[in-house]
């Protein structure tokens, strides 16, 4: 059964916020035990994993895992799929996702990881497959 496409973006919507709140809750709930996840705080981590890196540019991103494990617990380090059609792509993606990724490509391109935003929410990605051209 084919729904109009205004159901359909809508439902869409709803499995987004249902996914944003089965991922957002458990962190929620474990670092309420812990220390608050803040942008100083997981920056500060950055920093002590660049120092102990020695310039090692994948030891930065492993050191910053272990260190933020160690304070909040495990994570999904990459974005957790909610849709996956063959037309359609919907990710979902925790603040501390989208600053390891940025994290990753700030040291690719060697720039200061100063620079590196962090996002107080989740990032919910939507990819709209294109049809190939003839």
């Amino acid at each position: 059964m084919r729904l109009p496409c205004h159901r359909a973006h809508s439902r869409l919507a709803l499995v987004a916020l249902l996914a944003l709140v089965a991922v957002a809750v458990p962190i929620g709930l474990h670092a309420q035990t812990k220390e608050p996840m803040t942008a100083a705080r997981v920056r500060a981590l950055a920093k002590e994993a660049e120092t102990e890196a020695r310039g090692d540019k994948n030891e930065i991103v492993l050191g910053l895992d272990r260190r933020f494990r160690a304070r909040w617990g495990d994570f999904e380090s990459f974005p957790v799929s909610i849709v996956r059609q063959e037309d359609l792509s919907i990710t979902l993606s925790t603040p501390y996702m989208t600053y390891r990724r940025a994290l990753a490509d700030h040291l690719r391109m060697g720039d200061s990881l100063a620079g590196i935003k962090w996002l107080e929410g989740g990032v919910v990605t939507v990819s709209p497959a294109r049809p190939p051209r003839a």
